[in-house]
């Protein structure tokens, strides 16, 4: 589960191609040719686990911006993604084993408190003769400060909860919480998994992403 929210979290959120007076629907500067270069951690060997993503393009399609992201670690292809930005949300769009799978990434006017879910059914993904159903459900944090390899910054946090979910019954399975930081002007420049007390108690360490550099493009 905490590969789909690390999919979920990766995705980037549009700023410098929106209008100017809907700046509030972005924290990241994505021209064509920016490059966000992170680290993972370390593998079992020791070795840095690098992670790089880069805006190829970006389009103007019927309602909505487009931004297609590639991405690559230890620079080999990990996939694409596209962002589609509206004057309401910012939606990301990754495909994930046999799904397309949508996530809001943010929506005009949140603020501190404010929360939004997406639904996603992974087609499939079978869980008891039935395609397994995802509720992430993102709240909206106050401002930290936050200091990584890329520097020092005042950033907004995000909180993610992820799980199985029954939409007839309304219950859900076993959930996963993360949290990541968005700084203006820069992006997303950290994610961590919140660790369970299960988790703690076994010694399980939180595999943390950072930004290591930031290169707009032009």
């Amino acid at each position: 589960m905490r590969s789909l929210f690390i999919l979920i979290a990766i995705a980037f959120i549009p700023a410098s191609v929106l209008p100017k007076d809907d700046q509030e629907l972005g924290y990241f500067p994505i021209n064509e040719g920016s490059v966000w270069e992170y680290s993972k951690g370390s593998d079992s060997l020791g070795k840095e686990i690098q992670f790089v993503v880069r805006c190829t393009k970006v389009t103007k399609e019927k309602e909505y911006l487009a931004a297609e992201m590639e991405e690559t670690m230890f620079g080999l292809d990990f996939g694409k993604s596209t962002i589609r930005i509206s004057e309401k949300e910012i939606i990301g769009v990754k495909d994930f084993a046999k799904t397309e799978v949508k996530t809001t990434l943010w929506k005009k006017g949140a603020k501190q408190g404010d929360t939004w879910e997406d639904i996603i059914t992974l087609k499939g993904i079978i869980k008891e003769g039935k395609d397994v159903i995802i509720r992430a459900k993102t709240t909206v944090g106050g401002m930290e400060e936050v200091t990584v390899p890329a520097g020092k910054f005042q950033a907004r946090t995000l909180i993610t909860t992820v799980g199985e979910y029954d939409p007839k019954s309304q219950k859900e399975g076993k959930t996963t919480e993360s949290k990541c930081w968005l700084v203006e002007g820069v992006g997303m420049v950290r994610t961590e998994p919140v660790m369970s007390k299960e988790e703690k108690a076994k010694g399980a360490k939180p595999q943390i992403t950072e930004l290591k550099k930031y290169t707009p493009g032009k």
